[in-house]
């Protein structure tokens, strides 16, 4: 890696969490490049959209693999964080990016 580029983090997650923003914070605040994808937004928040936005979330999640890959490899992430293993953590292993992460927290 490029000891002038910042380590890029594609993140799986929820825009509006405070949970979500507190991780993209302290990412952020450690020097990572992080770049926010979901199955809630429709792009205009500064979050990449997964899937088609005329769906519902889980669905999104169900059928936005594809989407995904294509934002994988749009942007190159050296490691996919997922935060919530039942959602955004099943999107992730579908993808099969490598490496990933699988957060869970208990709210």
């Amino acid at each position: 890696m490029n000891p002038t580029r910042k380590f890029r983090i594609l993140f799986l997650g929820e825009p509006t969490s405070p949970n979500t923003v507190s991780w993209i914070d302290g990412l952020r605040n450690a020097g990572c490049e992080v770049i926010m994808a979901s199955a809630r937004s429709k792009g205009n928040d500064g979050t990449l959209p997964i899937g088609l936005s005329i769906m519902m979330p889980r669905l999104r999640m169900l059928t936005g693999v594809e989407a995904l890959k294509r934002i994988i490899r749009q942007i190159s992430p050296d490691i996919l964080i997922a935060y919530r293993v039942t959602s955004y953590g099943y999107i992730a292993a579908k993808s099969e990016f490598k490496p990933i992460v699988l957060a869970a927290q208990n709210e």
